[in-house]
């Protein structure tokens, strides 16, 4: 397809709008002096009712709440998740007792998936699969959220990161999200999708002190203000069109 059409395409281009560090490698050969600018898309102004998700029962209360939302796929690191989960439950019994691992989302065909899940709440009483969560649902649940999981193989630019910053929770990510600006700017912890790199990511996201998650709570919704609001992202697209223009015009 490439051949055929899309290259022809990308080099009659004048701007590129990217989502990603990545995707401006991707079409670096295609860059001749046209305008080329990271836009990244924007998360909605986050809002809950301040009421409990569905799922949370008496004996969660006071749980820090580790969050995983959306598709459970395999590139998305959930099976050495709960590998690393159980490791450091067995660890460390404060760590077992004190944290919940929620898994909100539909099953895209790990086999095995729920069943795995079962298996550690009933041995550690701290696993469970919530199912999809929409609207006041997945807003109560991301309330709840001490952190936002995503130890993905594989992304292109993921929204839900984009809304656990909006709601001020810190997340932990893999750097195949696409989203090194949470590393640089405090919003995000490093971890890796091997069992062996979530663990002392998950280790050390429950030894951080109350005051060290407050400010990074208030630098995820910093992040999310200036660069992922709706008027950050309009602006940034009109000063690239108002550029391509520009560069046609000297072009001709």
């Amino acid at each position: 397809m490439s051949k055929l059409y899309q290259n022809r395409f990308l080099r009659k281009a004048a701007g590129f709008h990217l989502l990603t560090d990545k995707e401006g490698g991707d079409v670096a050969e295609f860059v001749t002096g046209q305008p080329s600018r990271i836009i990244r898309n924007f998360a909605q102004a986050f809002a809950s009712d301040g009421q409990p998700p569905s799922w949370m029962k008496p004996e969660y209360e006071g749980r820090k709440v580790y969050l995983f939302l959306g598709r459970i796929h395999e590139k998305k690191g959930c099976m050495e998740l709960m590998q690393a989960w159980e490791k450091l439950s067995l660890d460390n019994p404060d760590f077992a007792r004190s944290s919940l691992l929620v898994f909100c989302g539909w099953n895209d065909g790990i086999e095995g998936f729920e069943r795995r899940a079962g298996e550690l709440n009933r041995k550690f009483g701290n696993v469970l699969f919530a199912g999809p969560q929409y609207g006041h649902d997945k807003a109560r649940s991301m309330a709840s959220a001490r952190y936002f999981l995503l130890p993905s193989k594989s992304e292109g630019l993921p929204m839900a990161v984009l809304e656990a910053w909006a709601a001020g929770v810190p997340c932990i990510l893999t750097p195949e999200c696409n989203l090194a600006i949470g590393f640089e700017r405090g919003a995000a912890y490093r971890t890796g999708f091997t069992p062996e790199t979530i663990y002392p990511a998950l280790q050390a996201a429950h030894a951080l002190p109350d005051t060290d998650w407050d400010a990074a709570s208030e630098r995820s919704k910093a992040l999310a203000a200036e660069e992922f609001s709706e008027e950050s992202v309009r602006n940034g697209l009109l000063d690239l069109y108002q550029a391509a223009i520009d560069w046609k015009r000297v072009k001709r």
